[in-house]
């Protein structure tokens, strides 16, 4: 009777943790309303910079949006985003943003994405030589009462200066 007992109370125990695990996979495996809205903006920012929209941009992000790591020669804040996105998008005068995969923990929406665009002015000081860039960016957008408050931005701009002929080639 003993053992009975106890192969009832670790079944009891076993069930409860696996509906437990079951229940807990069910919550990460959906999404929120929230996180499907989150994600959907976050998707906007990068159609705004497609459409060099301005207006969308802007409206996507909260007052106290900020840009990280922060030039501290060329503070970007939301309103310095228009212009931003202008000079990119004159810059590279076929920019284009293709999100490659959307992910989502919690507020935070991670946006793996690569940027093209034939160089048609002056960028960060080197002229053009008319080529082309194909980079990776990973940005990590940070929402609050459905507005983005922070961009963390990593961009592969090394491969890109060598793209466009910025960089010396390296010798094998």
């Amino acid at each position: 009777m003993k053992t009975f007992k106890k192969i009832t109370v670790a079944a009891i125990a076993f069930a409860g943790i696996l509906v437990a695990a079951c229940s807990q996979d069910k919550k990460q495996g959906s999404d929120t309303k929230e996180q499907t809205d989150n994600k959907q903006k976050a998707r906007k920012w990068y159609d705004a910079f497609n459409a060099k929209d301005t207006v969308l941009l802007q409206s996507l992000l909260d007052e106290e949006w900020q840009d990280l790591p922060t030039d501290p020669k060329h503070p970007v804040g939301k309103k310095e985003t228009g212009e931003l996105l202008t000079h990119l998008t004159t810059v590279f005068s076929d920019f284009n943003c293709e999100i490659k995969d959307i992910l989502q923990d919690g507020n935070k929406v991670i946006v793996r994405s690569v940027l093209r665009g034939k160089q048609a002015s002056d960028f960060m000081g080197f002229p053009s030589k008319a080529r082309s860039i194909s980079i990776q960016a990973i940005d990590i957008h940070e929402f609050r009462n459905g507005k983005i408050v922070r961009t963390w931005h990593t961009e592969d701009w090394l491969s890109g200066l060598g793209q466009l002929g910025h960089l010396p080639e390296a010798k094998p």
